[in-house]
């Protein structure tokens, strides 16, 4: 988790249950939603076209099972070989779940093929960061 002092963002990493994918959340004050990075991805679940969006569900499951899904458009870009939201395109509730959550897995929404799967230890306290570092100052 990294958000500076006095900053105005932050950032969470994860390294998927695969040992390879990394997964990056990010926030920043002056937009209204979270934004993802997913790299180190060598799996055959998304392409490799470069400025391609790949569509992507995203499902987060307490330990009882039940939580939340997010359907969001991943693009990538072959210069940096990861994939990026457009935008910080996923609501700020989104944080809610990812607190109470136990794993994230991130499926191809077209195939339903695994892509990772992300341990959510921590993410309570993350979550926490990013609302107080991107948004308690602004608005709330």
């Amino acid at each position: 988790m990294e958000a500076p002092q006095g900053s105005d963002w932050a950032e969470a990493s994860a390294q998927g249950d695969n040992h390879n994918t990394w997964l990056l959340v990010k926030c920043s004050s002056d937009l209204a939603g979270i934004g993802l990075t997913l790299s180190d991805f060598w799996g055959t679940a998304l392409g490799r076209l470069n400025g391609a969006r790949y569509p992507v569900l995203i499902i987060i499951r307490d330990g009882r099972g039940l939580g939340a899904e997010y359907n969001v458009g991943l693009r990538y870009n072959a210069g940096e070989k990861e994939w990026n939201m457009d935008g910080y395109d996923i609501p700020r509730s989104f944080l809610d779940s990812f607190a109470k959550g136990v794993t994230m897995r991130f499926d191809a929404a077209t195939t339903a093929e695994e892509i990772a799967t992300y341990q959510l230890k921590g993410s309570a306290a993350a979550a926490r960061k990013m609302r107080e570092a991107c948004w308690e100052r602004s608005d709330g």
